[in-house]
């Protein structure tokens, strides 16, 4: 009898080593959106969004928007999302069809828990226009 327990517990032991672990349940593949009022439209977007982990406290970053959306594969969890300094926009106002240029920043949260996951996040204005643009934005 031990003889026979001592042979399965090895066999055991490899077999429970054997198990394939699925590394792709850990990511999420996100999408993120600036958004703008409905009275303007997109014209250029040039950022950097930066992703902290809330349990981690690691960063991810990117620059690759394309017309206002980004998509980055991340880990799953809580995080903060910042699009900082030195970002602007460029877009037309609908109304008139005028043409500008702002610095804009953004700050959100999000739970990126499921497997895709997309987050929008409205653009704020910095106060000062961007040289060589025209006027004030309404």
């Amino acid at each position: 009898m031990k003889k026979i327990l001592f042979t399965l517990l090895p066999c055991c032991a490899m077999l429970c080593s054997c198990v394939e672990k699925n590394t792709e349940a850990l990511f999420t593949e996100a999408t993120l959106t600036a958004v703008l009022p409905d009275s303007l439209q997109m014209v250029r977007f040039q950022a950097t969004a930066v992703f902290t982990n809330a349990n981690t406290r690691r960063s991810v970053s990117s620059s690759d928007f394309r017309d206002g959306v980004l998509a980055i594969r991340l880990q799953k969890g809580i995080y903060s999302i910042k699009i900082g300094s030195g970002s602007t926009v460029e877009y037309i106002v609908k109304s008139t069809g005028e043409s500008h240029m702002r610095q804009v920043t953004a700050d959100a949260r999000a739970a990126l828990l499921r497997d895709a996951e997309s987050v929008s996040v409205d653009l704020l204005w910095y106060e000062n226009a961007v040289s060589g643009s025209a006027g004030a934005d309404r």
